[in-house]
């Protein structure tokens, strides 16, 4: 963590004195897990990185999530001048339409980010063999977003979202792991602030069931 920490501050170093002799403030940006402890806990101090002024953007997210846990990341940010950003992956978004965009982000923007970054949006043009991709798509959902207030009033679309980034992985396989194998998906890139899938949950006579909408 320590060596982390010492890397990040090298890098805003080398931008300083590379901005200062081009006359200009260059600005750092990391892109990390969300909630904090989850970076912390692969060895990542981000609130150390925050509290000594390294950063000036924090790209919360990683992998697809559309509910991500950013309210407590921007007070901390925000108290340390720094922007926060909820990051978006095109896989997560691969069928939806201008609806279910305005969602997502009205979710983000309402936990307080100044933004929203795109990750490998550009490669939907690409993806020719896919429904909905290709060069003709159509990227005007995308232009949407970067305003809360255009997109405050129109027509949404929200959905359960019960796994999270692990998607990919079985339910009936995750419950196989050992507890030590779940916890390290749940720390991993390709679990990012993943919850453990909650559906189909059994309905039981006379006992609550709570299932976190986004």
């Amino acid at each position: 963590m320590d060596l982390m920490t010492e890397l990040i501050s090298k890098v805003r170093s080398v931008l300083d004195r590379i901005g200062q002799s081009r006359g200009k403030y260059l600005t750092l940006a990391v892109r990390t897990l969300v909630p904090l402890e989850a970076s912390r806990s692969i060895g990542l101090d981000v609130e150390a990185w925050l509290q000594a002024g390294f950063l000036d953007v924090l790209i919360g997210g990683v992998e697809e999530r559309n509910q991500l846990q950013l309210a407590d990341v921007v007070k901390v940010a925000h108290a340390h001048n720094c922007s926060v950003a909820a990051s978006i992956r095109v896989d997560s978004l691969r069928y939806y339409g201008p609806e279910a965009f305005r969602a997502i982000a009205a979710n983000h923007y309402c936990a307080g980010v100044d933004g929203l970054y795109l990750f490998n949006m550009t490669a939907l043009r690409y993806k020719r063999n896919k429904p909905g991709f290709g060069p003709g798509y159509d990227f005007q959902p995308l232009r949407e977003i970067g305003s809360f207030e255009e997109i405050q009033f129109q027509n949404k679309h929200y959905f359960l979202d019960d796994k999270g980034a692990g998607h990919r992985i079985s339910p009936i396989l995750v419950d196989e792991w050992s507890q030590s194998m779940q916890d390290h998906l749940l720390r991993s890139e390709v679990g990012t602030t993943m919850d453990k899938p909650q559906l189909p949950i059994r309905l039981e006579a006379g006992k609550d069931v709570t299932i976190h909408f986004t």
